[in-house]
Formats: structure tokens, sequence, C-alpha cells
């Protein structure tokens, strides 16, 4: 059988490259920071220092939390395309085709994500989903890994692309792009980037600010751009100093650490219960 390059799908080529390039990702910080930190307190990258450092440990547990979200995402694929199919003749715009269509796909799901995001944040059944992504103490690439295993609410983004006009392998593509870029913001290991860069585009330094433990109600929401939080009021500059990741006043986990994403999904939903959203929006003590 004769092979040519023209018979890949860049698609499934893309998706391949994820895993070699994680782990690329995760082995060069890890070394980065700790050369960073043979350093001096006060020269360390930024002006900035996490509290708690690097944990391989978490980075492992993170990997497996990613494995669990991507099984349950693949039993969702189904359902959520054919919500979106039938959407789609009731598209509110033509989505041009090409390389433009790839860039108003990312556009739409960029502000699609953004909003979604925003409800994860302010929401009991959207917290509940995505605290998991923000309980380790840690920034680093293996936080990347650690995706909603419950994406309630942003499994949303799949089917109201299709009111825009998105179909269902362009918004695939778009979700490629827009996992590839936000893997690389968890990290401290890159400097605050030009300012002109900085103003548009979400960076490191805006999604550490994201993920800092006093950020109750979600500041740097964006995935590529960082224009809807300046738009909408949710933006927030890193400060200089320690940084601590993660969720205030975690309590200690009551069940076995891999069905932590199970027992914060029932903390935060039961009544009265310590993860509420509404605790996690009380001004910190």
């Amino acid at each position: 059988m004769r092979f040519v390059l023209a018979d890949i799908d860049p698609v499934a080529l893309a998706k391949l490259a994820i895993v070699p390039m994680a782990v690329v990702l995760v082995v060069g910080e890890a070394y980065a920071l700790r050369t960073i930190r043979r350093r001096p307190l006060g020269s360390v990258v930024g002006r900035r220092v996490s509290a708690t450092g690097y944990s391989a440990q978490n980075v492992i547990g993170s990997a497996g939390i990613g494995v669990a979200a991507k099984v349950v995402g693949l039993a969702l694929a189904v359902p959520t395309l054919a919500i979106g199919a039938m959407l789609a003749p009731l598209s509110l715009v033509t989505a041009p085709s090409g390389a433009a269509g790839v860039a108003y796909a990312v556009l739409v799901a960029d502000a699609l994500l953004y909003i979604f995001r925003r409800l994860s944040h302010r929401t009991t059944l959207g917290w509940a989903s995505h605290i998991t992504h923000h309980e380790t103490p840690y920034c680093d690439y293996g936080v990347a890994l650690r995706v909603e295993v419950f994406p309630v609410v942003g499994l949303a983004v799949f089917p109201l692309a299709a009111l825009f006009g998105v179909g269902p392998e362009m918004i695939a593509i778009a979700f490629l792009i827009h996992g590839l870029y936000m893997g690389v913001l968890h990290t401290e290991v890159i400097d605050r980037l030009p300012r002109w860069f900085e103003l548009v585009f979400n960076t490191p330094s805006h999604h550490r600010v994201h993920h800092l433990a006093d950020d109750r109600r979600g500041h740097n929401l964006g995935s590529i751009l960082i224009v809807w939080d300046r738009l909408f009021g949710t933006f927030r500059p890193e400060a200089s100093g320690i940084h601590h990741y993660g969720v205030a006043n975690l309590p200690d986990r009551r069940w076995p650490g891999f069905l932590g994403p199970v027992e914060n999904f029932y903390r935060v939903l039961r009544p009265r219960g310590d993860l509420r959203v509404s605790a996690q929006n009380r001004p910190a003590t």
C-alpha cells in the first residue's frame, strides 16, 4: 500500500502529538524549575515565587484525572454532537471556509468558553465540575492535564457553536487549538511577555492569577484572548511576591484519591456543602 503525506489527517496527527508534547513540557518545566529554585528567592523569575514549588506526584495524579476526563468525554461526545446537529439548521450566520473558517471557529469557541468558564466559577453546578482543576496548590503543566471529569457546563459549547455556523469538525479543531494554547499557560517558568501581547492575549502571567487561592470569583477567564476579561471587568494583573495557588480553606479529603473529582462534585452540590460556590465567593478571612 502506497503511503503519501496527503493521506494524513492533520487533526488526528495533532491529537497524537499532544502526548509527546505534554511529556516534553512537563520534563522541561521540572528541570527549569529545579534550576530556578537554586537561586536566591529574590532572583526567581518575574519577581514572584510559588509557595509550594513543584511536585512530580501532583503531575502523575493530574495525568490520571486527565485520562478519566478523556474517557468521560468520549462517552458524552455522541449525544453532544447530536444536539449540535439538531441546532445546526437554526444557525444565525454562515461560517467562512478554509483558514478563515478555522480562525472564525477559534474566535467563536473563545467567546463561548469565556462565558462558560465564568459560569464555572459563579454557579454551583459549574463550580462542582470545575473545582478539581483548581484544588491543587501548584501551577505547572501537570495542572493543565487536570481537566474537568464532569464538564457539565463546558459541554454546551459544542452545540451552541452550531448556532454560529460552526460545524462539529471545525469546533473540534478549534478546541484542539484552545487546548494546546491553554496547556502552555500553566507554568511559572515563563515570565511576563511583551506588553502588546499581554494586552490582547492570555499569557502565563494572566493565567497564574486565575489559579490563585484568593481569586474566589474567577478572574482572567479567557482562553486565547484576554480582551473578554478587559471588556467585562474580570481582568486582574499579576502582582509580585509569594503566590499561593489552589482553593482557599480546602478541607481534607475523606474519600480515596482516585474518587477525588466525584467527592468534590458531591461536596459542592450537597446542601451546606463546605465547597459550595457561595462559600468560595465570600471574602477571604
